[in-house]
């Protein structure tokens, strides 16, 4: 597949996050955003070693979206057998506890809609 670009969204305000996929051949390269700032805060890559499926992850300085990244990187990984890049940056000034669930929420389910309409074309 030549450029292909999937853009998922969910939430509202500053509580929408947004995913932009785009397809490197059988690769995939994965970005998320969302708050009010949105930002790099942690990449990971994961792929197929063998039979298992192997990660690196960059967090930035004192940010928090590391889990995601990786987490998300494995699991395309899995779904797919491919190589996957995923870039988080979620921020919120000063956000509460139930701000920050809602975000991570609303992260989940973006990248829900993204693994269907992934399934739709891969």
């Amino acid at each position: 597949m030549d450029k292909v670009v999937i853009k998922c969204g969910y939430g509202s305000g500053k509580y929408r996050i947004i995913s932009n996929c785009f397809l490197c051949g059988e690769d995939l390269n994965v970005s998320v955003v969302g708050g009010s700032k949105g930002h790099i805060g942690a990449c990971a890559i994961a792929f197929l070693l063998g039979k298992n499926i192997e990660a690196n992850l960059t967090v930035i300085d004192r940010h928090k979206e590391g889990a995601l990244a990786e987490d998300t990187a494995k699991k395309l990984t899995s779904l797919f057998s491919c190589v996957a890049t995923v870039s988080v940056g979620i921020h919120i000034d000063n956000a509460e506890k139930e701000e920050i669930e809602l975000l991570v929420r609303n992260f989940e389910q973006c990248i829900k809609i993204l693994i269907k309409k992934l399934r739709k074309i891969i």
